[in-house]
């Protein structure tokens, strides 16, 4: 007998799923990250470049943090930032809370599912207190309406004039162009030297990843009421979106 899932139960599932994955792979995490994205250096780099708000404490929130890589650029860039990092795994976090055990109380953690933090305790008094939110590798994971959810999320968790960073995986204009990325990531992967496991792992991964057209998200954050939306770079199926409030 076949039984189907409600999209509740389906949500539920593909999320528990996810964090498993990155469990998993927490603590080889950032060994294989630059084998594993052909475009480190441009798609870190652009996305760094962009946060800069000219400010000099700026309070900056990540999403999807991670071991804390990311933001681990944004505190040599900004040395004086306030950071708050956001991840559902705990495995990950843990990485990134020893990654910054010197820092104190300029960098907080939240174990969470961030694309429902409205209903969190932690951001309850955090409404318009962002001079940047940030997302590296991460929102691809959500489906489409908790993407557009997560960007008008991001708009009210900004200050005026801030700006919302989204580094990321993003579907190719149609089949074919989607089958020339995914064909040029592998073939960069497996010419990088990267254990055959380790390959094998992120293929697994990916497999989990409900990646959106560029287009289409940037119809969702100019909804959401950002006044420019574009896309400042772009890798095949790489890229960097920049919006501001």
């Amino acid at each position: 007998m076949n039984i189907k899932m409600n999209s509740n139960e389906s949500n539920d599932s593909h999320h528990r799923a996810v964090i498993r994955s990155f469990d998993i792979a927490a603590h080889k995490y950032d060994g294989a990250r630059r084998k594993l994205l052909p475009c480190f250096d441009d798609f870190y780099g652009i996305a760094l470049q962009l946060t800069d708000t000219g400010m000099p404490t700026p309070r900056i929130l990540e999403l999807g943090a991670g071991t804390g890589l990311f933001s681990d650029m944004l505190l040599t860039a900004f040395p004086d930032a306030h950071l708050t990092l956001i991840d559902h795994s705990e495995s990950m976090l843990n990485e990134a809370r020893r990654r910054f055990a010197g820092y104190g109380e300029q960098v907080k953690f939240i174990c969470s599912d961030y694309s429902q933090l409205d209903s969190e305790v932690e951001m309850q008094n955090r409404r318009q207190s962002f001079d940047a939110v940030v997302s590296a590798l991460s929102i691809h994971h959500l489906d489409d309406r908790a993407k557009e959810r997560l960007y008008a999320q991001c708009y009210d968790w900004l200050k005026p004039g801030g700006r919302f960073i989204n580094a990321d995986q993003a579907l190719g204009a149609g089949e074919h162009m989607e089958d020339v990325c995914q064909r040029d990531w592998l073939a960069r992967v497996e010419g990088s030297g990267l254990e055959r496991t380790e390959i094998d792992a992120s293929i697994a991964r990916r497999k989990l990843d409900r990646s959106a057209r560029m287009e289409s998200q940037l119809r969702w954050l100019r909804s959401a009421g950002f006044s420019e939306a574009d896309v400042m770079y772009r890798f095949f199926t790489f890229a960097v979106f920049y919006a501001r409030k």
